[in-house]
């Protein structure tokens, strides 16, 4: 993700970033953690749903950690991610995990 139009980039840390996306009238923090060499190891933002008591619709921590990454047509990608509902907070489950095996970069 790069800065343009409806996007801005701040330092959280040494490891975190977050990309502000603003599209129609909301905006969305992305927090994204890469390690030294700039690879994605683990990102996470505020997703509407209904995982919640009642459910009642709201903003809901969801995120994920990406266990490996591969190249395909000279771009390399996340390409195995496990991700979740309440991420990074004690209710947090599972709800997602896949592997890319192929991916053709237009």
């Amino acid at each position: 993700m790069l800065p343009g139009a409806g996007t801005t980039i701040e330092p959280v840390d040494e490891e975190r970033f977050s990309v502000l996306a603003t599209g129609s009238s909301e905006s969305a923090p992305i927090i994204m953690r890469v390690d030294g060499d700039g690879r994605l190891l683990e990102t996470s933002l505020p997703r509407y749903g209904n995982q919640t008591p009642g459910l009642r619709y709201q903003y809901i921590p969801f995120g994920g950690l990406i266990d490996e990454e591969a190249t395909f047509g000279g771009y390399t990608m996340p390409s195995r991610i496990r991700a979740g509902w309440w991420y990074d907070t004690n209710r947090y489950e599972e709800s997602l995990r896949f592997r890319v095996t192929y991916a053709q970069p237009q």
